[in-house]
């Protein structure tokens, strides 16, 4: 729900946070797998990627505004 409100260039810069290639992967989009796993429970926390595995660690928040607001956060900050 979060990622399909955002805009081309963010999206791009979420798959460079996740997989460290802005690269469309050779067999398309539809291959591309993310591994999504919970990273505890705190709206202080933001996420974080293991780029080799593809892996977010995504706490759980509080709400999908304070979602939407710690992955911005991690966007711009390429944490």
């Amino acid at each position: 729900e979060v990622l399909k409100g955002l805009d081309e260039e963010v999206k791009r810069q979420f798959v460079v946070f996740v997989t460290s290639s802005d690269r469309e992967p050779l067999k398309g989009w539809g291959e591309l797998k993310i591994t999504v796993q919970k990273n505890g429970m705190s709206d202080e926390r933001l996420p974080s990627a293991y780029t080799c595995y593809s892996l977010l660690l995504l706490p759980r928040y509080s709400s999908v505004e304070v979602l939407k607001q710690r992955l911005a956060q991690a966007l711009r900050n390429g944490v």
